[in-house]
């Protein structure tokens, strides 16, 4: 029996459907998807919506090979290009590889081949985590390197859909802001459509190698979002920050956590030119998984309840707006406490926003 990986879902008459697969969000698309492709059922005689299979696993890959073991769907753009991770030859050793209209499945790498920028160093097994895509179909992803020198040993690439070629954003001993050079990567890459790439990466500090979020031009500098020492609102400094998300404005979210702290990792925005701000959780709840943010400034975010174990459905995913320099509205779209409403009091300004 074969096995496919995710279907893509064209309406007709019924309009049009957009759905991004990232992160904590991949599985509540599922139930989102089933439910809008059910309303559509009932309002019509005939389904007004198409599926079709993209891949198998079985199926010959580019490159040489076939697809096995699984699929990893990862990111879907507005022109239905979809980039995944998948297994060609082995089970275990990755490569990454989009999907788009009309085109046969393009390879844009896998383990074993030389990686740009390194030397002689070439790609290990493993992906590391999101992939970033654009609408033009750009991919930006870190992926860990062999022969492994160090636990820090990845880097974050950039791959063009022009040219069919990859560059690197950061790979070990590129020079980091502020002095010293990179250790390697960590997981976690994201791209917006003005070609701006985020990601994270270890650097030296007085406590050994911690991870900073970083943002860059492709060919332009490495720029901090916010890295281990610098201060932290609400005082101290970070210890580490991680996995930014960027919209199109340059508006950065990440989690970050503050040196010496007792509390749980949170995430914080940066907006593009602007200082840092906490994101407010709902009472009773830490920061669990991803967090994005999108043009609206709407920041999703999966949480947990406190106190929590780790089992499958402690999480949530929520989402909140905000504008204006306030924290709008937010909205709990999956809490696994019954009947359960967690409160959040509107804050006072935490933002200085000036957008038009």
């Amino acid at each position: 029996m074969k096995t496919q990986i995710a279907s893509s879902i064209t309406y007709k008459a019924a309009g049009r459907f957009r759905a991004e697969s990232r992160g904590l969000l991949a599985g509540m698309g599922v139930a989102v998807i089933g439910l809008s492709l059910a309303l559509v059922e009932a309002q019509a005689a005939t389904p007004s919506y198409q599926f079709k299979a993209l891949a198998y696993i079985g199926t010959p890959i580019p490159g040489g090979g076939v697809f096995t073991n699984d699929f990893e769907p990862d990111t879907l753009n507005d022109f239905g290009v979809l980039a995944f991770t998948a297994e060609p030859v082995q089970p275990g050793s990755e490569g990454i590889f989009v999907a788009a209209p009309g085109r046969p499945i393009q390879q844009i790498m896998r383990f074993g081949q030389s990686a740009p920028g390194t030397g002689r160093r070439v790609f290990s097994n493993g992906e590391m985590g999101n992939l970033g895509l654009n609408l033009r179909g750009d991919v930006a992803f870190s992926f860990f390197l062999d022969p492994v020198a160090n636990t820090w040993d990845s880097g974050t690439f950039y791959w063009s859909h022009t040219t069919h070629t990859l560059t690197p954003v950061l790979v070990p001993g590129t020079p980091a802001p502020g002095g010293g050079t990179f250790l390697g990567g960590n997981f976690f890459a994201t791209l917006n459509n003005f070609g701006l790439i985020g990601f994270s990466g270890f650097i030296n500090t007085p406590s050994g190698p911690q991870s900073g979020a970083y943002v860059r031009r492709l060919n332009g500098p490495i720029q901090k979002i916010a890295a281990p020492g610098d201060p932290a609102p609400g005082g101290g400094t970070f210890g580490y920050a991680m996995a930014p998300f960027l919209n199109d404005y340059g508006d950065a979210v990440f989690d970050g956590h503050v040196a010496g702290s007792s509390v749980a990792d949170q995430y914080y925005l940066k907006l593009a030119g602007g200082t840092i701000s906490p994101i407010p959780l709902p009472a009773g709840v830490v920061g669990l998984g991803n967090v994005a943010i999108n043009d609206r400034r709407e920041v999703m975010f999966g949480g947990a309840v406190v106190p929590y174990t780790v089992q499958l459905g402690i999480g949530s995913i929520y989402l909140i707006y905000i504008a204006e320099g306030r924290l709008k509205r937010w909205r709990v779209w999956v809490d696994p406490r019954p009947a359960v409403v967690p409160s959040l009091a509107l804050p006072g300004p935490i933002l200085a926003v000036n957008r038009a």
